[in-house]
């Protein structure tokens, strides 16, 4: 017994640095996605400029201003790898939550699992270095609801309250569905604390939930009017509804259990199936202890996706598996409970073994989209064959992220730039005189893919293929543009 304890405890002392390890792994390189790009292209606008941008998208500027500020301490250190360990440190603050909190709330046991599942379940891997608001808000609703279990459980101080209240403001200013997380989380709270009758607990309830309340509502204005500009744009899904419901739910499926771009079939069904098992145990667990505490944060994490779907048939605004990853931690504890329920060694050793399966083929995935060195012979060409005086027009935003490798160069976006575009400072181009008698060369950045290549200047301009980026899931094209009576002449 006593070599069995002293073995969760030297795992409950490993886990959070094999955690570092494993994310920081992913932290090295400065490889970006689109939406990567994105934030590191918006924070290089002023602060004025972020609010105003992402009041035309979907997402508050909490995360990106907080961002702005890591950038402000470390871009020059580390350029744009820093903007990964903002999202790493996330992760680490949400791991110790695990290590300390749940050990407090569940004890060792589960705290272990609870650490073990946060490092090897794929969407962890995936999300854990990716530049974006998914991390942050992953802590501050983890936070929120081991708090409130805290809170259940014993007695409920005003330093509870205080840190509920700012794990509540941090969250719902993260991502909208954290806010919507945390909005069922706090009635469910609501719930427990009446059939519990904690009665003496609602004053700090009521406090906690209005000053919540009161510091997102103006920001709850401007959500309000981009769900009305996304239902006028696109409107309510009027026909074929279902098979474009469920074409959105296999795609959730798809990122929760392995990933969106880079998935891998086996993988999925295995996690899935591993998901059910647990959550069998988990609920074996729940009715022998009789506790429910783990299902707070699952039937908040449940209902959310049910909203989600409502929105989108409603608004035409769609989701991805990644937006409901804030409520995550309460995913991985009814994993841990469910861990601890497992009465045979040989079993959760099987389990663990086949969960680290799983872990391994994913985080291979993304260590060689890490890793890639596509783009290196498109930034070699750049240093060596793009002046000062060269224009790149980019085909849409999706290729113009690459600007964030080279800010310094002068681009256009061809027809048309979004509001919520962060490239203030690109023109877009619609008219020829815009473009004509530069004396640099022009170059045409695009995605094949997208429909949008070179020829859409060919009534004034010939191309040629520079280079052919291949580069993660992405395949650019990068062409150099030659005026007509030039190429004949």
């Amino acid at each position: 017994m006593k070599r069995r304890v002293f073995s969760y405890h030297f795992w409950w002392n490993l886990f959070p640095i094999i955690g570092l390890l494993i994310w920081g792994s992913l932290g090295i390189t400065e490889n970006l996605w689109y939406d990567e790009g994105y934030s590191a292209a918006l924070i290089q606008n002023t602060v004025g400029d972020i609010v105003s941008i992402t009041a035309q998208d979907v997402h508050s500027p909490f995360y990106y201003l907080t961002l702005k500020g890591w950038w402000n301490m470390w871009g020059s250190l580390m350029g744009l790898r820093s903007l990964k360990w903002f999202s790493i440190v996330g992760m680490i603050g949400y791991i110790l939550l695990g290590k300390f909190y749940v050990k407090k709330l569940f004890g060792e046991k589960v705290s272990v699992w609870f650490m073990f599942y946060s490092i090897v379940m794929p969407i962890m891997v995936v999300q854990s270095g990716n530049v974006r608001m998914y991390t942050m808000a992953l802590f501050f609703v983890t936070a929120a609801g081991l708090l409130m279990l805290d809170i259940l459980r014993g007695p409920a101080g005003w330093k509870k309250w205080c840190l509920l209240t700012f794990a509540g403001i941090g969250g719902v200013y993260s991502h909208t569905y954290a806010m919507l997380q945390l909005f069922l989380m706090y009635l469910l709270f609501f719930c427990a604390l009446l059939g519990k009758k904690k009665y003496d607990c609602l004053k700090g309830y009521f406090i906690s939930g209005i000053c919540i309340a009161l510091a997102f509502l103006p920001w709850l204005s401007v959500l309000v009017k981009q769900m009305q500009g996304r239902a006028a744009e696109g409107g309510a899904l009027t026909q074929d509804v279902w098979p474009l419901v469920y074409d959105m739910l296999k795609r959730t499926y798809r990122e929760w259990f392995s990933a969106l771009e880079t998935p891998i079939i086996w993988v999925q069904r295995t996690e899935f199936f591993l998901c059910l098992f647990l959550f069998l145990c988990g609920a074996g667990w729940m009715l022998e202890r009789k506790n429910a505490a783990p299902l707070l944060g699952v039937t908040a994490l449940g209902v959310s996706v049910l909203v989600g779907v409502l929105i989108y048939v409603f608004t035409g605004q769609g989701f991805f598996g990644r937006y409901f990853f804030p409520a995550f931690g309460a995913l991985i504890l009814m994993y841990a409970v469910g861990m601890e329920r497992i009465r045979f060694r040989w079993c959760s050793t099987a389990v663990a073994v086949v969960a680290l399966i799983c872990f391994f083929a994913q985080y291979r995935t993304e260590l060689a989209l890490e890793y890639d060195t596509g783009l290196d012979e498109w930034k070699k060409f750049m240093e060596e064959n793009v002046g000062e005086d060269d224009l790149i027009m980019a085909s849409s935003v999706h290729s113009l992220f690459l600007s964030v490798y080279f800010p310094e160069k002068d681009y256009m976006i061809y027809g048309y730039r979004p509001d919520y575009s962060p490239y203030r400072d690109v023109e877009a181009f619609w008219a020829w005189n815009q473009i004509e008698g530069r004396t640099g060369n022009i170059w045409f950045l695009y995605l094949p893919e997208m429909g949008c290549d070179p020829n859409v200047l060919s009534e004034r301009y010939t191309w040629e293929e520079a280079v052919d980026i291949h580069y993660m899931f992405y395949h650019f094209g990068f062409a150099r543009m030659y005026p007509i009576a030039s190429a004949d002449g």
